[in-house]
């Protein structure tokens, strides 16, 4: 699927927190959609990684808020690249 494309399917603020990822300090908060962008695989796919530890862990921000902290997959990220 083209990026054109993505864009039109997805929320329009889970592109721009995308577009901007490099710049979001280390404590930003980032939804699900998000990290799926970054993973390229869908939501219940980071759900499954989550529960199987292969995903870092969300924190919980309120009862039915998940967020994780854009730190938390930027070093996860570095380890998954420097392992390949």
């Amino acid at each position: 699927m083209s990026a054109t494309k993505v864009k039109e399917v997805l929320h329009p603020d889970s592109v721009r927190v995308l577009e901007s990822f490099d710049r979001l300090p280390d404590v930003a908060l980032i939804q699900v959609q998000v990290v799926s962008l970054l993973l390229c695989c869908s939501a219940p796919t980071i759900w499954r990684g989550v529960r199987a530890g292969r995903i870092p862990k969300p924190i919980k921000v309120t009862g039915g808020v998940t967020r994780w902290r854009v730190g938390d997959i930027r070093t996860w990220l570095n380890g998954q690249i420097k392992g390949a």
